[in-house]
């Protein structure tokens, strides 16, 4: 089980032809590049104020962090990648994934259970758990936390006290948090999580992801500007021609500074 970036990449090389120590796309894999890049140099991609937090040459060392992990076997080229979850609604569901094509996955916490109950069900296969990979000298851990799921009230809705009930039901009463279990992970209700772990609901790899997470929090949580659309579209695309090869590193990383830079700044308003 490798435990730092070095024996990530090195794994590469242990594999068969077509089999990959995990599974990324260019989308996914660019979170895993900033991760590593935030562990580094103790900056976030995007501050919580909707800032740009890398420099430039941080965004390029970004992308040729995913381009090598690429070259070493570590993930997918985009050509193979772009199709495993074709007729699957996420990873979990992919017979690329369930047959073996991957040994991991690099998803959030909250998914474990989902991952674990998969592959039970394909032949009985188990699911470990590893973390995210160190690097020596790092500035921060890099473990990225958000809500996996929230919950609103409309300003306009004709019902708001009816709707206040069905929420605080959802979210408080034992047996609709029973009912809903870990399928979002382990809620941060402190209420809930009670009612699951008294139960012996909360166990296992979920259990084990969720302490990891408490443990190892990075101090610069995720950005809630991370997934502004305008914010998404300004590196996705980018990041999808750059795997394709139609862009340098260099080229791509100037046309993301700018774009998300700009983006951020039109979201803000």
């Amino acid at each position: 089980m490798p435990k730092t970036w070095d024996d990530l990449i090195s794994s590469g090389g242990k594999f068969d032809e077509g089999q990959y120590p995990i599974y990324a796309s260019p989308y996914t894999g660019m979170i895993l590049a900033t991760q590593y890049i935030q562990q580094k140099t103790g900056k976030p991609f995007i501050t919580k104020d909707g800032d740009l937090g890398f420099t430039e040459a941080q965004l390029k060392e970004a992308l040729d962090f995913y381009a090598e992990l690429v070259d070493k076997k570590v993930i997918p080229p985009v050509e193979e990648s772009v199709g495993e979850l074709s007729g699957a609604s996420s990873l979990s569901e992919s017979p690329a994934f369930l047959d073996g094509k991957y040994a991991g996955v690099h998803e959030w916490s909250s998914q474990v259970q989902v991952y674990e109950n998969a592959l039970k069900n394909a032949d009985n296969q188990e699911l470990a758990f590893l973390g995210l990979p160190t690097q020596e000298g790092m500035k921060d851990s890099g473990v990225s936390t958000k809500p996996s799921l929230l919950f609103a009230i409309s300003k306009t809705t004709k019902h708001p006290e009816e709707t206040s009930k069905l929420l605080n039901f959802l979210l408080n009463d034992e047996e609709a948090v029973k009912e809903l279990g870990l399928e979002r992970g382990v809620p941060a209700n402190t209420k809930a999580s009670k009612v699951l772990d008294d139960a012996g609901i909360i166990d296992g790899l979920a259990k084990t992801a969720n302490n990891y997470v408490a443990e190892n929090m990075s101090e610069l949580p995720l950005s809630p500007y991370f997934e502004a659309s305008k914010v998404t579209e300004a590196w996705a695309d980018l990041m999808d021609s750059y795997a394709y090869g139609e862009i340098s590193s260099k080229e791509a990383a100037n046309q993301m500074y700018e774009g998300i830079t700009q983006a951020l700044l039109e979201t803000k308003k």
